[in-house]
């Protein structure tokens, strides 16, 4: 897909702004929108020495598909796809965010996506015509910028029916976290982050209920722990467990590998 002349000319403008050298992997065959996203690709590496482009034949990926990631880091983020329409402008905040480019949100909110601990792996079905899309695009590919833990794939539905098929996906945006459905339309970054905190807090919850089950099952009442990251570290989290603790007669002992407390 050759870019024309206005935009080329807006995107090298937006090109010397790049930090630090990124590079583009692409997943392509033979068929033509391998071929379009590879001419786009090529056209947009022309623009800027910090720019590599390689190509990599790996049927384990969606293809057409690719990465943009640091020179020796990955960033979690690709688009499986052509990121054209209105997704072109999530293309290029990603390629200037992922060469170190400041990410216009504040400071408290980075750092709470600095804080997510667990892995979260979301995909997000688009059309390239949708007005909702890229805010959840941009922002999932900004916490995958900010926090390792996170990555992103923008998939056009268009080039991937059988999984819009397979998945009965109605509407876009629909983003899918670790497999499972997680959201639909228009979500904005902080709520995408307080939905994740939400899960979090709930599995936490579920696990240690199942856990008192299991030992109120063998006619116990301590649990043991075996590594401190099994627990909430966050005060509140341990509150909402008091009365809990308090109704099952149990005593949970945390520790880590140079402490021991109760």
């Amino acid at each position: 897909m050759a870019l024309d002349l206005a935009i080329k000319n807006q995107l090298q403008e937006y090109m010397t702004r790049l930090v630090n050298p990124i590079k583009l992997v692409a997943y392509v065959d033979e068929n033509s929108s391998s071929n379009e996203m590879i001419e786009m690709l090529e056209e947009v590496a022309s623009l800027s020495e910090k720019i590599t482009l390689s190509k990599e034949a790996d049927v384990s990926k969606r293809i057409p598909s690719f990465e943009i990631n640091r020179e020796k880091e990955i960033t979690g983020i690709t688009f499986a796809g052509i990121p054209s329409g209105h997704e072109f402008t999530s293309f290029v905040l990603a390629l200037l965010q992922a060469s170190g480019y400041p990410v216009k949100i504040d400071a408290e909110k980075i750092e709470q996506i600095k804080n997510i601990k667990d892995k979260f792996h979301f995909e997000t079905y688009i059309s390239l015509s949708c007005h909702n899309c890229p805010d959840v695009v941009q922002a999932l590919n900004v916490m995958s910028i900010i926090n390792p833990n996170i990555s992103h794939v923008m998939i056009d539905g268009a080039l991937f029916q059988k999984e819009v098929e397979d998945k009965q996906i109605m509407a876009v945006p629909t983003i899918y976290l670790n497999g499972k459905s997680f959201g639909q339309g228009r979500m904005e970054l902080g709520e995408i982050v307080n939905k994740i905190d939400f899960h979090h807090d709930y599995a936490i919850w579920s696990t240690m209920r199942n856990a008192f089950k299991f030992v109120e099952s063998l006619g116990k009442k301590y649990i043991h722990f075996l590594e401190f990251d099994n627990l909430p570290d966050e005060t509140q989290y341990r509150q909402s467990f008091i009365e809990y603790i308090r109704r099952h007669d149990a005593v949970i002992y945390e520790y880590d590998e140079n402490s021991t407390y109760s």
